[in-house]
């Protein structure tokens, strides 16, 4: 095989990765964040975003990194994907700016509550990475068709959903621990506070 040809073939393959990557990172923050929605909307609050733009984010944000994401499998050569995962990688940074501005650290809720890291000089150092991502999907893209592509995006919203599964199985676990403990303080007479009452105690 030819120099030009290992050449070509290396660059496809980082293309390939750099797709499958960013879109597996881009799905996984956008389904986060609708399933997590206060968390996100806490965040944008703790960053002083005012009331007329924070629904419109927390919309928004989640949709185009959703969408950005499939279509970056789906549709690979087209540009605009390219576009606007630039975008949103600056906006990103933007936010970590304005974490690193406020008093208060500020919990990044890039992906719902998953990680909970602090907002500020990891979204700026992950900057370049992004960047560097989209120069080389801009140079070189898989060149499969939409119809392979909606196969590499099932495939990989598949893969995300069984990584998923540890974390549900643990918070279903918390959840019936919670109402078992619940309910054998009711069997034995536990007192109960409600809200603006006094204490009710079950016979």
């Amino acid at each position: 095989m030819s120099r030009c040809g290992r050449s070509g073939r290396s660059a496809s393959v980082v293309a390939t990765v750099a797709v499958f990557v960013a879109a597996a990172v881009l799905l996984w923050a956008g389904l986060e964040k609708v399933r997590a929605s206060g968390g996100f909307d806490a965040t944008l609050v703790a960053l002083g975003v005012t009331s007329p733009v924070r629904p419109l984010l927390r919309v928004g944000v989640p949709v185009a990194e959703v969408v950005t994401g499939a279509c970056l499998m789906v549709a690979p050569a087209a540009g605009w994907p390219r576009g606007m995962l630039v975008v949103l990688a600056v906006g990103f940074a933007g936010a970590g700016v304005l974490g690193l501005r406020v008093e208060e650290p500020v919990v990044c809720s890039c992906f719902g509550t998953v990680g909970r890291h602090v907002l500020g000089w990891r979204q700026l150092l992950t900057l370049p990475v992004w960047l560097l991502a989209a120069a080389i999907l801009e140079r070189r893209h898989p060149g499969w068709p939409p119809s392979e592509g909606l196969r590499n995006l099932a495939a990989l919203v598949v893969l995300l959903g069984v990584l998923r599964v540890p974390a549900v199985v643990r918070g279903w676990q918390a959840a019936r621990g919670d109402r078992l403990a619940l309910m054998e303080g009711i069997d034995e007479g536990t007192p109960i506070f409600l809200a603006g009452q006094r204490e009710v105690v079950q016979p």
